[in-house]
C-alpha cells in the first residue's frame, strides 16, 4: 500500500481473404472525417498539426528516458499469480497487461492503494518484463463487483450487459480518473518496468434511453476522452497511455477527432479485438491506417479472437457458436498465426495483448475445438522480431 500516493486446421491459409473484408475500408477512407460524419478535405492547419505531431513522435521515440517496449504481451483479465504462468518468464514475451479495478486502486476519495501494482512490478522486474496497468471502470455482468469507487458510483450507469459503466462523458469522472493517473505517475513513472496505463474501451454499452437519462451527448463524450487522454499523458513524462477505442455512440467519426487530438502526446491507440470478419469492427479498422504514422498502435486478441471464423459476423449472434448450438464456417477457425499477421500487417500494430484464455467453449459435434493461449504462445515464440518493432 502506498498511502502517500494519497484441432481441425484449415486446409489452406486464408490471409489473402482478409483484405476484401477490411482493407477495402482502408482504401476507401482517405480524408479526415468532419464532425458531421462525412469526409472533408485536409486543411493546411491539419497538415501543420500532422507535421509537428510527427516530429514530436519521432523525438519521443529517440528519447532514451521514454519507455517504449513494443511486442507480444500477455493480457490477464483477473487476479493471477505470475509465478504460476511460465510463459511470463519467456524471452518471447515483452510484458503483461493486467486489470486493476478503479475501486481497488482508490478505495476512498484521494486515498490510494497501489500495493498490488507494486507487488506485480517487483516480480516482473526479476525477469525484465513490462507491466501495463489496465484500469477497469466497466463490467459486463450483474454478478461482477462494481469497479467504480463508492464515492463516484452516482456517476455510473447500468449498461446493456447488466454491469455498470462509468460515464466517460461526465466531467466528474474525467477529473477523478485524471487525479488517479497523477497519483500513479508520482509512484511509478520512473519505474523502468512500468510501461504505462490503459483505459477501458470507449463503447459505454448503454441503451439509447440510458444514454439520454445519463445526460450523454457525443460531443461530451468526445471532449471527455480528449481531456482524459491528453491530461493523463501529460502526467506521465516517461510512460505510455493506452487508449482502447471501438465505438462512440451517435457519432463514431468523433473517434478520429479524439485520435487527432492525441497525436502530440504519448498515447497508444488501439482496441479490444482483432476479428477480421466481424462487421462492426471492419467499419472501425480504417482508423489504424489513418493514424499509423502519427500514433503508436496496439490491439488485443481476446477470447473471441481464439474462436473467430467467417460466419462470426455479428457480436450479438456469436453465442450460438460458443454454446455449440450451430456449426462454425466449414473453413474452421481463423488461426492465431493469421490473427497475428492481420494485426501486424493490416492494422500496423506495435503491441498485441493476447488474453490468457485456457478454457474452451463448447463446440458443435464434428467441429474443431477453439484455440487457447497455448496456441497464441506458439505464435509469440515464432515471431520474436515483433518485440523489436
Amino acid at each position: 500500500m502506498n498511502p502517500t500516493a494519497t484441432t481441425k486446421p484449415p486446409a489452406t491459409a486464408r490471409r489473402a481473404l482478409f483484405p476484401s473484408a477490411a482493407i477495402s475500408g482502408f482504401r476507401a477512407f482517405r480524408r479526415v472525417p468532419t464532425s458531421r460524419g462525412t469526409p472533408g478535405p485536409t486543411t493546411a492547419l491539419s497538415l501543420l498539426l500532422t507535421f509537428f505531431a510527427l516530429a514530436s513522435v519521432v523525438s519521443a521515440a529517440a528519447d532514451p528516458g521514454i519507455k517504449y517496449h513494443p511486442g507480444h504481451y500477455i493480457a490477464f483479465n483477473g487476479p493471477v499469480d505470475f509465478a504460476q504462468v511460465n510463459a511470463v518468464k519467456d524471452d518471447a514475451v515483452a510484458g503483461v497487461s493486467k486489470r486493476y479495478s478503479w475501486s481497488s486502486l482508490e478505495p476512498e476519495k484521494d486515498r490510494y492503494d497501489f500495493s498490488a501494482i507494486e507487488k506485480d512490478l517487483a516480480y516482473l522486474a526479476g525477469f525484465k518484463k513490462q507491466l501495463v496497468v489496465f484500469i477497469t471502470d466497466k463490467t459486463f455482468s450483474p454478478d461482477s463487483s462494481n469497479p467504480i469507487p463508492v464515492y463516484a458510483r452516482a456517476h455510473g450507469v447500468i449498461n446493456e450487459k447488466g454491469g455498470v459503466s462509468a460515464k466517460k462523458w461526465d466531467r466528474f469522472i474525467i477529473e477523478r480518473q485524471v487525479a488517479l493517473c497523477k497519483a500513479l505517475a508520482k509512484v511509478f513513472d520512473d519505474n523502468p518496468f512500468f510501461e504505462g496505463i490503459a483505459y477501458q474501451e470507449s463503447a459505454p454499452s448503454v441503451s439509447e434511453s440510458g444514454l439520454r437519462q445519463g445526460g450523454y451527448t457525443p460531443e461530451l463524450m468526445r471532449d471527455g476522452l480528449i481531456q482524459l487522454l491528453t491530461e493523463s499523458s501529460k502526467a506521465f513524462p516517461r510512460s505510455q497511455v493506452f487508449w482502447y477505442q471501438n465505438f462512440l455512440p451517435q457519432n463514431n467519426d468523433y473517434l478520429y477527432e479524439v485520435a487527432a487530438a492525441c497525436v502530440p502526446y504519448r498515447v497508444v491507440m488501439g482496441g479490444p479485438d482483432i476479428l477480421p470478419y466481424r462487421d462492426a469492427l471492419i467499419r472501425t479498422y480504417p482508423i489504424y491506417a489513418r493514424f499509423k504514422d502519427k500514433l503508436k498502435l496496439f490491439c488485443a486478441a481476446q477470447n473471441d479472437s481464439y474462436r473467430h471464423h467467417k460466419d462470426d459476423r455479428r457480436n450479438g449472434d456469436k453465442r450460438v457458436f460458443h454454446q455449440g448450438k450451430k456449426p462454425i464456417h466449414p473453413d474452421g477457425y481463423v488461426t492465431l498465426e493469421e490473427i497475428f499477421r492481420f494485426g501486424r500487417d493490416q492494422l500496423f500494430l506495435n503491441y498485441i495483448f493476447y488474453s490468457y484464455e485456457i478454457s474452451r467453449s463448447k463446440s458443435y459435434p464434428g467441429d474443431p475445438q477453439q484455440f487457447v493461449f497455448e496456441d497464441a504462445f506458439k505464435v509469440m515464440r515464432a515471431h520474436p522480431e515483433f518485440n523489436r518493432r
